[in-house]
């Protein structure tokens, strides 16, 4: 009982060690492929960012060279040109840059003067516009780039980008502004593949969106990202929650070179992550499934070995209840598996048969050894058991002799038979045996006595016959 107790809880603990070991290592490989996928975005979108922020680069280092190389013509000419030659000059300079839409001459005063095309429009007055106010304060400014506006130029959504046009003695010249539309940017983004949840930032230096991609570029909505200038110093893929959806993005965000410009790649963190989700999913039902079969397993173990443990009860029960029967009846029980020549003999056949307790009977030649027949029985018994074997009998039964320890010789009454398979061959041999050496010992005296009245009545008849002849 005990055993089967102990056996018990070594099968629940083995079995909630491999359901922990199985738990265990779908967490791991789910954590593992986490970061196997995570890493791989990072590296997907922060290459894509770095690609497209210097294909962004060369386009606005194509637009700077033409505002450098007008500032220098025409800051140089300090005016001296004669009607009808900045507008061709400036025309010339935009051939081959096609993201520069209309190129403008501005004088000190803030006063559109030249283009380099008809738009269409009037030249107006740009003084209150930002990029001609940083020009004309500051000549540190550099390349200015305006946020997103409809300009009054042609009236599209676009950037003005500018320099300032200095004069012969240095002195504030005006400015010269090159308008690079927003259709023209989405038309250069709109050909890359970003993936699916995936969009493009194009932003200034301080968050704010100049060209999302895909989505409407409305100028009129002034959107604001300022927690890109800080993804940009980090340099490596982060985690934010997209302000316009609410919903959680990865977000990597490079510098267009030193322009004040940002673009940055954003992709749905739920998107990014939808391979781990279907793996963690099929992960999951694998490990419940492999949970179950488990928990059924041990079940079933603990069933058999119940219903083993009641059926082993039952039997030493039924074996007891059998040994207090042989031993009421003053008989010893043997058994021999005839196939795999091993022995059982209860205490009550040893002692019958003066076997010491200590004795080994684990075969048939162990029982030859230690239990002395008495020579003249000896092949008796043989040829009875090999005949039932043979199966020439039904049953076993034969009386012998065997020594015991003090050499005192016991008569032993032994009954048997076989239990066979279906081609007759013998599998076991059962037997039970009692000593029933008072019965021979009575049976000696009987016929001792017998023969003592025959010799007296022969004797008798004898005196009778003698005395009639006398």
């Amino acid at each position: 009982m005990k055993t089967t107790e102990r056996l018990c809880r070594r099968i629940v603990a083995a079995g909630v060690l491999l359901i922990a070991a199985c738990i265990g290592s779908a967490g791991y490989d789910g954590w593992r492929l986490h970061q196997q996928i995570m890493l791989a975005n990072e590296r997907e979108l922060g290459n894509l960012a770095k690609a497209l922020a210097e294909q962004s680069l060369r386009s606005m280092q194509a637009v700077d060279v033409v505002l450098r190389d007008t500032a220098n013509w025409y800051g140089a000419a300090s005016g001296g040109f004669g009607p009808g030659e900045v507008s061709p000059g400036l025309a010339s300079r935009t051939v081959g840059v096609p993201q520069v839409s209309v190129l403008t001459v501005v004088d000190a005063h803030g006063m559109q003067r030249h283009r380099s095309r008809d738009t269409g429009g009037p030249l107006s007055d740009v003084s209150d516009r930002p990029y001609f106010t940083a020009q004309r304060d500051s000549r540190d400014t550099g390349l200015f780039i305006s946020e997103p506006m409809t300009t009054r130029t042609e009236g599209m959504p676009g950037l003005v980008v500018s320099r300032r046009i200095d004069g012969p003695n240095g002195a504030f010249g005006g400015v010269v502004t090159a308008i690079v539309t927003l259709q023209h940017l989405e038309g250069m983004y709109s050909a890359i593949q970003l993936g699916k949840g995936s969009s493009l930032l194009l932003t200034l230096s301080d968050g704010t969106l100049v060209v999302r991609q895909p989505g409407p570029n409305d100028p009129a909505k002034k959107l604001s990202f300022p927690e890109l200038a800080a993804l940009k110093e980090g340099g490596k893929v982060a985690r934010a929650i997209n302000p316009m959806d609410g919903r959680p993005k990865l977000i990597a965000a490079v510098g267009v070179g030193k322009r004040p410009l940002i673009l940055a790649i954003m992709r749905d963190e739920e998107e990014a992550l939808r391979p781990w989700y279907d793996e963690m999913w099929s992960s999951g039902i694998r490990t419940v499934l492999l949970i179950l079969l488990v928990v059924l397993t041990i079940v079933g173990l603990l069933r058999q070995l119940r219903r083993q443990e009641r059926g082993e009860l039952a039997l030493r029960q039924s074996e007891e209840r059998y040994a207090m029967a042989m031993e009421a009846a003053n008989e010893g029980h043997a058994e021999w598996n005839v196939a795999e020549d091993t022995v059982f003999v209860s205490d009550k056949w040893r002692a019958l048969h003066g076997v010491d307790a200590s004795a080994p009977l684990a075969t048939s030649a162990d029982v030859l050894r230690h239990v002395h027949l008495h020579p003249d029985d000896a092949p008796h018994a043989k040829a009875a058991i090999d005949d039932h074997l043979a199966g020439r009998t039904h049953a076993v039964e034969l009386e012998y002799r065997v020594r015991h320890a003090g050499g005192e010789w016991r008569w032993i009454h032994a009954r048997g038979r076989c239990v066979r398979d279906e081609a007759g061959a013998a599998l076991r041999l059962f037997g039970a045996a009692t000593d029933v050496s008072d019965r021979k010992l009575a049976e000696a005296d009987k016929a001792r006595l017998e023969a003592r009245l025959q010799q007296t009545q022969r004797l008798e008849a004898l005196g009778t016959l003698s005395g009639g002849i006398a």
